[in-house]
């Protein structure tokens, strides 16, 4: 069965933010979904603040060199 354009898109806009070590926040919504079904998920904002907070106030290095 052929795959849609638009889900080729979806794949390829995925694999790029996995490159870029960019959050997902559609993953995160299907993860939270099968994982958390009780509890209401963060909202977008909520979701890259918290990335942007666990990436840059950990304590470890932001970069890969």
């Amino acid at each position: 069965m052929k795959e849609s354009i638009g889900s080729r898109l979806v794949r390829l806009r995925t694999a790029i933010k996995t490159v870029f070590g960019m959050p997902d926040y559609e993953a995160y919504l299907e993860r939270h979904r099968r994982v958390h079904p009780e509890k209401e998920p963060l909202s977008r904002r909520e979701y890259y603040a918290e990335y942007l907070k666990h990436r840059y106030e950990s304590g470890g290095p932001t970069r890969c060199c």
